[in-house]
């Protein structure tokens, strides 16, 4: 086991405002804003009432926000322009686009100053925002520095201790935790004087956070329980403050080793999150939910989460954000032993963090890749880079990161074989553990040491520290510290010859390591339900996809067929205008043939020559005829290979699940999981149905049918045999019965289609009580007959000339896609047959399918 000392970016609450209550008073203020008509009261409301919504709703304090910059500027109101760029610019600075911020607070700060001070030192502490989360931090310190010098002279505390605050985090930032504790103190004396109950909540929560950076974690505990309780009782009903304090809450039980609670909080928090607009409390939660996945050795699930988080920090420009995460990920891949990746990703940490001069997160590339080389079995070279992360972390006297590198080093020095040396790093790494009042660490220490001791054979000594340690595992509820510490424990008697109690500790040992098993298991199957749905949304939207381009190919044919019609029309009119002209010159010619014998001479030159134009038009329109008769081919090839490729693309997600199902009822025993998996396998297999029904469409429209022999019974039992399940599941009473030593000649898979669908329908509308399949076929005046029959639900009579349509479904309730009758009817036209039907409402349906003689025979 090692340690990493994962440094999580400080959680920074950016909202400062609300400061003037809350619905009540926010129901007053609308009140009031009906009633006024002077403009520049109506900008102080709007500003009141941003103040309030922007807590809530990011959206609406910035509508409010807009609606106050329009009335200011058509009041000539230099005040309320101010503020309002300010606010302009906070929204924005909230999305991430930084440069669309600065240009706000920019012509904010273009206002002089002394039209409104606290406005102006409100906007100077918002760009020192921008320029700390862009890790200028020397640009903050400035504009921080104008803040609160015109924050004092106006002798504006509620403001003067947002500053102060801020001026708190970028000491926390930059690991100043003495300087970051007199500032936030500054803030919380001045929220108390003012009676800033939101305020006051805040500066629980940010003295929580310093204690967490100076490893402090109970001390943390208690500034976040008073914060936690201050919500609870009602002072501040606000999403972002309850999401804080379950995010800060889960982080600091994380540290304490109570992983259960700590992810009942983290996901209490991003179960808030789901429906507002906070998009780095959003990233930041997901971060700590990976870190917790991490610690919990739950790999894949901590990835989700990562790279959830990476996605919104990068989107927020949060730099110090990304590069801890960029360690997370590393950390995860290390941890997977896949070094390549960790190291990349660490080089990507690292080159952010250097960016911004980030000392503390150096320290952290540093250990982690000291421990990757440790792995990799390169000692000399982890020791160096172990020795760089303990020389900074000593600097910043950041303790807890220090006990977790002198433990690292000690795991080197016991590979080396200088177990002498490890021993002593290791205890003075616990001793360091116990002041920061850490049972995870402590657990871990106890541990690592006991196992050493075994090692060299100091047996007494080595269950003295595992008993400890075992001590620690009970307290923190921490199942791999349990595991870890009963795996010692038999180790312990196996060398001291105590077999028996070595077997009792190994059972102990897999009894955990099952229940871990389960419980890791149980998470992964959730995992693949969400991703199941994932994967299920995008292939209905391939199927809509599919279908739109059908419609378009129809659109297309329709197309064609309407320009042949109107050039055969044109040609028609054209034919009978000609014919009409001969007819009446040759009439004229009979009365006058004497006379104009030179007339009709020119007369016949003229029809030759319109006789010589029909040909060519007619030479033409079979050009285009054929021109058009190869695209519309050549569609329903392209048509038909699409059909062929998409259906096999998705059939094989489909497979995946089917095979996740069948292993789950062999590996799973937990009932609610095979439930599950049934649920996965059911849809699963109702896709798969809707796919080979679209393929059928696409078999339709083959050109040439190959006829062979084919057993009908068999193929009626084979068709029964693969519905097993559902008419299982549904009681169904099936019945087959066949005209014996049939045998059909036809194309195969156009009359297993047919059975398919006529069976599968008659189980989709099976009745409830003693529900009935009745399948049979025969002979018939020389014509094969199959018959399907059922006592289910039957069909209306006004949908009985629709119920062969594409589509259709009788009814909102039907779990049918109204493709399998269409399908049938189509097939069975396709093999120049008919198909009949009687049906009663709410006492079944009957359906014969008639196939001509010609295809038809017996065997004797």
């Amino acid at each position: 086991m090692c340690k990493r000392s994962f440094v999580g970016a400080l959680f920074v609450f950016f909202l400062s405002h609300a400061l003037f209550g809350q619905q009540q008073q926010l129901d007053s203020l609308r009140r009031v804003l009906k009633e006024t008509r002077d403009l520049r009261t109506l900008v102080d409301i709007h500003f009141e009432i941003a103040f309030i919504v922007y807590d809530q709703d990011i959206k609406m304090g910035f509508e409010e926000s807009l609606l106050a910059y329009k009335l200011s500027r058509e009041a000539n109101y230099l005040k309320g322009e101010k503020k309002a760029l300010s606010l302009i610019g906070f929204k924005y600075f909230l999305d991430g686009d930084h440069p669309m911020a600065m240009n706000y607070f920019r012509q904010s700060e273009a206002i002089d100053d002394k039209v409104d001070p606290v406005s102006a030192g409100y906007n100077w502490t918002l760009m020192g925002n921008l320029y700390r989360v862009k890790t200028a931090y020397d640009s903050a310190d400035m504009y921080y520095a104008k803040a609160t010098a015109i924050l004092k002279a106006a002798n504006d505390k509620v403001y003067l201790s947002y500053a102060y605050k801020c001026i708190g985090v970028l000491r926390q930032l930059q690991y100043r935790l003495d300087d970051a504790s007199r500032f936030y103190t500054r803030s919380l004396q001045l929220r108390e004087e003012v009676n800033n109950k939101r305020g006051l909540i805040d500066s629980n929560i940010m003295l929580g956070s310093l204690e967490m950076s100076r490893s402090n974690y109970i001390k943390a505990n208690e500034y976040f329980d008073i914060a936690c309780d201050l919500i609870d009782k009602g002072f501040y009903d606000n999403v972002a403050l309850k999401v804080s304090c379950y995010l800060n809450d889960g982080m600091v039980h994380q540290k304490l080793g109570d992983f259960e609670w700590a992810q009942t909080q983290l996901f209490k928090a991003l179960n808030l999150l789901k429906d507002q607009n906070f998009a780095y409390l959003y990233a930041r939660t997901s971060a700590e939910i990976g870190e917790l996945y991490t610690e919990r050795s739950q790999f894949d699930l901590a990835l989700t989460y990562y790279f959830e988080a990476l996605r919104n920090f990068e989107q927020l420009r949060s730099k110090k954000e990304i590069g801890d995460v960029l360690s997370g990920i590393a950390w995860v891949y290390k941890s997977q032993l896949n070094f390549s990746l960790a190291l990349d990703f660490l080089a990507r940490s690292e080159k952010v963090r250097e960016s911004i001069k980030d000392s503390h997160g150096l320290s952290n590339c540093y250990n982690v890749r000291g421990l990757i080389l440790f792995q990799k079995k390169q000692y000399a070279e982890a020791l160096g880079e172990l020795n760089r992360a303990l020389e900074i972390r000593r600097k910043l006297n950041y303790k807890e990161g220090v006990a977790d590198v002198i433990f690292n080093m000690a795991l080197v020095y016991e590979e080396q074989g200088d177990f002498k040396k490890a021993l002593d790093y290791q205890k003075e790494s616990m001793e360091m553990e116990k002041a920061f009042g850490s049972d995870l660490g402590m657990g871990t220490s106890y541990n690592s040491i006991g196992e050493l001791l075994i090692r060299i054979g100091e047996y007494s000594e080595a269950e003295h520290y595992l008993k400890q340690g075992f001590e620690s595992a009970s307290r923190t509820k921490s199942k791999l510290l349990l595991k870890t510490n009963y795996q010692f424990f038999s180790e312990l008697f196996e060398k001291k010859k105590d077999f028996v109690k070595s077997l009792h500790y190994r059972k102990l040992y897999d009894e955990i390591k099952d229940s871990i098993y389960v419980t890791v298991n149980s998470t992964k199957i959730a995992e693949m339900q969400a991703l199941y749905q994932v994967e299920q949304k995008n292939q209905e939207i391939a199927l809509q996809n599919a279908k739109l381009s059908l419609q378009e190919d129809e659109l297309a044919r329709k197309n064609i067929i309407i320009t042949s019609i109107t050039s055969g029309i044109i040609l028609t009119t054209l034919l009978a205008f000609i014919t009409y002209r001969y007819s009446r010159n040759i009439r004229k010619a009979n009365r006058e043939i004497t006379e104009q014998k030179e007339e009709i001479q020119a007369q016949s030159e003229e029809l030759i020559e319109a006789n010589e134009t029909i040909g060519r038009i007619n030479i033409n329109l079979e050009s285009k005829v054929a021109e058009r008769t190869l695209e519309v081919k050549q569609a329903y090839k392209e048509l038909d290979t699409f059909f062929y490729r998409s259906s096999h693309d998705f059939r094989r997600p489909l497979t995946t699940f089917l095979g996740l199902a069948e292993v789950a009822k062999i590996t799973v025993k937990d009932t609610n999981a095979l439930e599950l998996f049934d649920k996965v396998r059911e849809t699963a297999m109702n896709l798969d149905r809707m796919l080979i029904k679209l393929q059928s469409i696409s078999d339709l429209g083959a050109q040439q049918l190959v006829y062979k022999e084919l057993f009908i019974e068999e193929l009626i039992h084979q068709v029964i045999h693969s519905f097993r399940d559902l008419i299982a599941m549904k009681h169904i009473r099936a019945s087959v019965h066949v005209e014996p030593n049939i045998v059909f000649s036809s194309y195969p898979a156009m009359v297993k289609i047919i059975i398919e669908n006529l069976i599968e329908n008659a189980i989709d509308f099976c009745g409830v009580d003693d529900p009935f399949i009745g399948i049979s076929a025969w002979i018939r005046q020389g014509e094969l007959v199959i018959k399907v029959k059922d006592n289910g639900q039957g069909i209306r009579e006004e949908y009985f000339s629709r119920i062969f349509d594409m589509y259709f479904r009788a009814s909102q309730h039907s779990k049918g896609n109204g493709l399998g009758l269409y399908i049938v009817k189509k097939s069975v036209e396709k093999l120049s047959g008919r198909i009949d039907f009687t049906s009663v409402e709410a006492r079944g349906s009957s359906f014969e399918v008639i196939l001509p003689s010609s295809q038809t025979m017996h065997v004797v």
